[in-house]
């Protein structure tokens, strides 16, 4: 019994190591938004100057997509590792609760608990199992909500669908700033 004490507790400490990496990669998604959205807006409108100087309309448009882009890329690595930390936290607890049904450990199945990143065989396929369903393993999810289909898509995406929605409306205010004065 000692050793299922000691795979509980592994577990446990795991729990709370991805459940608070998953807040850290969902208040980076949105933090950065936050952040994002008045200084395109700023920089529009700092960037009036060069433009009426220089006429260099396009080269302030072009900076600012390329802002943009950087933005989406961020944005969305830190909702894809947001995504699985919560998958590892699902699989983590999966596990947990198979281990409190077991009397005896298989060597197979748990293995060596080891500082390198892997998890024993049976946590990894416990994890594993719950980022292969759908529709959160696959991102047409997020056409599917935007074409209604809610009752089909995880809730995750309609937050996610609003934090890139703000990039791009900023960013449209942002070029408009630049084109109309």
């Amino acid at each position: 019994m000692a050793d299922v004490n000691k795979y509980v507790s592994f577990i446990t400490s795991q729990i709370g190591y991805k459940a608070s990496y998953h807040n850290h990669k969902e208040n980076m998604a949105w933090v950065s938004t936050a952040f994002y959205i008045p200084a395109i807006i700023v920089l529009a409108d700092k960037a009036d100057g060069v433009c009426q100087l220089y006429g260099w309309k396009w080269a302030i448009t072009v900076v600012l997509l390329l802002a943009t882009c950087l933005i989406f890329k961020f944005v969305c690595t830190q909702f894809r590792l947001r995504w699985e930390a919560a998958d590892d936290v699902e699989g983590l607890r999966r596990a947990h609760a198979y281990l409190c049904t077991l009397t005896d450990l298989s060597p197979e199945d748990w293995g060596e608990i080891r500082c390198s990143g892997q998890w024993p065989p049976l946590i990894q396929r416990k994890v594993t199992e719950i980022k292969e369903k759908e529709p959160r393993a696959c991102r047409k999810a997020l056409w599917d909500w935007v074409r209604l289909h809610k009752d089909k898509v995880d809730p995750r995406w309609q937050t996610e669908f609003a934090s890139y929605t703000a990039i791009v409306i900023a960013t449209v205010v942002a070029i408009v700033r630049v084109w109309v004065n």
